[in-house]
């Protein structure tokens, strides 16, 4: 979601940085982490579902890598798709033995503490520490990432897509999913 005034067509969402910090605080949150209706880690709840159409939607590498660029470009993957995108290759990492310190994070986000615009700072932070033990990406996920990486990007808003496009290709998100 963008505020009206930064709305551009496609090939125009790069140079749209300048409205990133607006974005940040006037986006609505599509999925709330401290709601009891949301429910993460349980087979019923609006996660779980949320979840479950995401996957069937990145089913497949083409489909994962696609999203990739399009959350990269701005504007057109909301971030809290993101936060869940991450939130399920965080769950599928530590459940096959590859938690990097990201099983934590993911605790804090199912409590709810990153919900406020300070909280998604500290999200940010958390990510970027973490991503940094990772090594770096192979296969599909190195291509695309020397592809769309170093833009020079300064925005929070850009430096936060960045950072969770660059995790998720460290943890092979193109090449096994989430």
């Amino acid at each position: 979601w963008r505020p009206a005034a930064c709305r551009r067509p496609r090939a125009m969402r790069a140079a749209a940085a300048a409205c990133d910090a607006e974005s940040v605080e006037a986006a609505p949150r599509g999925h709330d982490w401290a709601s009891a209706d949301w429910n993460w880690g349980y087979a019923s709840g609006s996660a779980h579902d949320a979840a479950g159409e995401l996957r069937g939607r990145l089913s497949s590498p083409p489909a994962r890598r696609a999203w990739l660029v399009d959350v990269l470009a701005g504007g057109i993957v909301p971030w809290d798709e993101t936060q869940l995108a991450l939130a399920l290759l965080w769950q599928r990492a530590t459940r096959e033995g590859r938690d990097a310190g990201f099983g934590e994070v993911l605790a804090r986000m199912a409590a709810g503490e990153f919900e406020s615009p300070a909280g998604q700072e500290s999200l940010l932070e958390e990510i970027e520490r973490v991503s940094m033990g990772l090594g770096l990406p192979e296969g599909l996920d190195a291509e695309l990432a020397e592809e769309l990486m170093g833009g020079g990007r300064v925005s929070f808003e850009a430096r936060r897509r960045e950072t969770a496009v660059l995790t998720a290709l460290r943890m092979q998100f193109v090449t096994l999913g989430m």
